[in-house]
């Protein structure tokens, strides 16, 4: 699925009013207020509070998205129901962008159409109103909707059918090959002459069946693998590695990143000759990264653990380097990793190609 996740969003799951047996599904609520008044006792998540729904904001979410055109279209005559709402919120949980309603329906179904998406591009900044309105055709099996409504633009602007098993019709994918994962990676001659493997591994083994996300991003200058990692967050995730050849020969470095917190967490591994830093006479010392979203990682039924998003969480990279004073550049070098944007399984696979570059 071609989505992208853009910015944090304060969720409320329900411990009642949600747990319905599939055979009542069809008495169970289908409104935003229908769905709070049973509330009992919400589960609590650990992130910052946030610009939370007044009763006629709730009022006017379900308005909106109840009688959109693409809404009705997708919901049709299929039982469903209500299992979150509550408020998209700029990512610094300040300001109020609008509302979302993610609803489950009793079967899952195929539908082939146009999407709403929203998306963010190049300098702007995620987790704002700073963002395009598109669409794309695709079709999907879909079990869940999640419906984004703007209420400056009183309008429903993002519907997004989170995957349900079914993998989209012939996805781009980096080599070409069956429709799949990755499968085809490179070694890559970046400036200066020193080479990296494209994407890093889950284990120390060069191939396109365990490669795990895209390099996206440079730092040189004066990059060492903790002065990068100290501009962003404590966190970490599972250990990768990457492989590559500053001095003559291939070696293996491994990492398991920066990771922010939240419902989508930004996840960066960064790589180096020695876990510290490489160096050339074009790039000086360097280090390089890989970047995706974990979103809903660990979270309890109904949510599924998505991965993916590559180049929008370098985009968020980006701007946090930029707001500490460093200069950037989007388009660096090519490194003949593009992916085009789809689904396989719970991945959302999302990069251009390209390497973006942080001078340090």
């Amino acid at each position: 699925m071609y989505k992208v996740i853009m910015v944090m969003l304060l969720i409320v799951v329900f411990a009642t009013g949600v747990s319905v047996a599939m055979a009542d599904i069809a008495s169970a609520p289908q409104t935003t207020q229908q769905l709070n008044a049973e509330v009992q006792e919400p589960i609590s998540f650990p992130f910052p509070k946030a610009p939370v729904l007044t009763p006629e904001q709730e009022s006017m979410l379900d308005k909106i998205v109840f009688s959109d055109k693409e809404v009705g279209d997708i919901i049709g005559k299929r039982d469903y129901v209500i299992i979150a709402t509550g408020s998209w919120i700029t990512q610094d949980n300040r300001d109020l962008i609008g509302g979302f309603i993610e609803i489950l329906f009793n079967e899952p179904f195929k539908l082939d159409r146009e999407w709403l998406d929203v998306h963010y591009e190049g300098d702007a900044k995620r987790g704002t109103a700073d963002y395009i309105e598109r669409t794309y055709r695709q079709e999907l099996e879909v079990k869940k909707l999640n419906i984004r409504v703007d209420f400056a633009k009183q309008k429903v602007v993002d519907i997004n059918a989170l995957p349900f098993g079914q993998l989209p019709e012939d996805p781009p994918i980096a080599g070409g090959g069956e429709k799949g994962g990755v499968t085809s990676v490179s070694a890559i001659s970046i400036p200066g002459g020193d080479m990296i493997v494209n994407f890093d591994f889950h284990s120390q083994s060069v191939s396109a069946g365990n490669a795990d996300w895209p390099v996206t991003i440079i730092y040189g200058g004066d990059a060492n693998v903790s002065n990068v990692k100290a501009m962003y967050w404590g966190g970490s995730g599972g250990t990768k590695y990457s492989n590559y050849n500053d001095d003559g020969g291939w070696e293996w470095d491994s990492d398991a990143g920066t990771k922010s917190t939240g419902i989508t967490a930004c996840h960066m591994r960064v790589y180096a000759d020695n876990g510290n830093h490489s160096y050339n006479g074009t790039l000086g010392d360097y280090v390089w990264g890989t970047t995706h979203y974990d979103r809903y990682e660990g979270w309890p039924w109904p949510y599924d653990d998505e991965y993916g998003w590559s180049e929008d969480a370098r985009a968020e990279i980006l701007n946090r380097a930029q707001s500490q004073g460093h200069y950037t550049v989007q388009n660096y070098c090519w490194l003949a990793n593009y992916l085009g944007n789809y689904w396989y399984g719970d991945h959302y696979y999302q990069c251009d190609g390209w390497a973006s570059f942080v001078l340090m």
